[in-house]
């Protein structure tokens, strides 16, 4: 009897891995200048609140992998500007469940958990550190476990 891997599972690896590759990009983006983020994300950086520069965003846009982010906001550091600190995007169109982010990073550990007070609030794991201790962490909600909801590159190094 033959046994085969779901396609799903396939398709979730090509899609996580384009996730993977656009997050490592991104995380070259921390702490240097906003200008860097437009290029890896293809679409113009706009303020998200007009009379707040600090914070960007861009339209939605899809990845090689077919996967869908939005929400994407673009946080400056206000004591660098216009240094980025912190990119938080949302992830649709599939369900990435954590097994299949453990295959690509098998040393993710447990950074946050919700603490009960909203639906909303998420299970974070991150990336090991790279060597300016920025990683990339992966939120699971607390209502939905089992698929990515977002995902945020950042300088984790005096969290973890």
């Amino acid at each position: 009897m033959f046994i085969s891997t779901p396609l799903y599972a396939d398709e979730n690896l090509i899609k996580l891995k384009a996730l993977s590759d656009f997050a490592d990009q991104l995380k070259e983006s921390i702490g240097q200048d906003v200008n860097t983020v437009e290029p890896i994300v293809g679409h113009p950086l706009v303020r998200l609140n007009p009379a707040d520069g600090s914070w960007l965003t861009a339209k939605p846009f899809r990845l090689n992998g077919g996967i869908t982010l939005s929400n994407l906001s673009v946080r400056l550091d206000h004591k660098r500007p216009p240094k980025v600190f912190i990119i938080h995007y949302d992830v649709s169109d599939g369900c990435i469940l954590l097994s299949d982010v453990r295959k690509i990073y098998p040393q993710l550990k447990l950074f946050s958990a919700p603490h009960g007070h909203s639906v909303n609030e998420t299970f974070a794991w991150i990336t090991p550190l790279d060597k300016n201790g920025n990683a990339t962490a992966f939120a699971f909600p607390y209502a939905k476990p089992a698929c990515l909801k977002s995902m945020t590159v950042r300088n984790f190094a005096d969290d973890v």
